[in-house]
């Protein structure tokens, strides 16, 4: 598919941060954040660690830890789970497959651009 990304707004319990070149990462099952900008917006981590796979270095064993922020792409402005890494590849945070969902985030690979979002209802019963 190629990459895509998109500028997105993360908030958290001290402040608002947008990030212009976050990756839309379909493969991805999470919102990834690097541990220092989580740090910096205020996100209030579990002391749980869990595993985490992927583009991490091999040698290294990578752990996440997971806060609760909100996040903002183009005015549809939902409650998501952040996994929160001490580094990432390249990125500041990912945009995964669960968060898209909850947003209605379709995107366009011929464009390499959202497709639509439809920012539906947060909470369903």
């Amino acid at each position: 598919m190629g990459e895509i990304r998109d500028k997105v707004t993360i908030e958290g319990n001290k402040k608002t941060v947008t990030i212009d070149d976050a990756l839309f990462d379909s493969g991805a099952n999470a919102v990834f954040i690097a541990r220092e900008l989580a740090d910096d917006i205020g996100l209030t981590e579990k002391p749980q660690r869990y595993p985490a796979k992927g583009a991490f270095d091999e040698k290294e064993e990578e752990h996440a830890q997971t806060a609760l922020g909100d996040i903002v792409i183009n005015g549809c402005k939902r409650p998501v789970q952040f996994a929160i890494v001490e580094k990432l590849p390249r990125e500041k945070l990912i945009i995964g497959f669960l968060a898209m969902e909850q947003l209605g985030i379709e995107l366009d690979p011929m464009t390499k651009k959202i497709k639509a979002i439809k920012c539906p209802p947060p909470f369903y019963l």
